[in-house]
């Protein structure tokens, strides 16, 4: 998996996350659910990244994960109650 497939996967699953459980309260929060997510994609084997890189795509994920993209997930959610 290229360095934006990856970044791209952990992006979304943070969104999944989102949708499906809640909205982070702060940003420490958003980087430790998104380096759990991280974690345990590594672990399973379906992605594999340098531990060196591993805290700069972290902060990348949740720099891209925006106010915007968390008002569209409520949205939706809203939507489908």
């Amino acid at each position: 998996m290229t360095n934006s497939a990856i970044e791209r996967s952990l992006l979304e699953s943070l969104h999944a996350y989102v949708r499906h459980f809640e909205i982070p309260n702060s940003r420490d929060d958003l980087l430790a659910i998104a380096s759990s997510i991280l974690t345990f994609q590594q672990k399973q084997g379906s992605i594999a990244i340098d531990p060196n890189r591993a805290e700069d795509l972290i902060q990348q994920v949740v720099n891209q994960f925006s106010a915007t993209s968390v008002s569209t997930l409520l949205v939706v959610q809203l939507q489908k109650h």
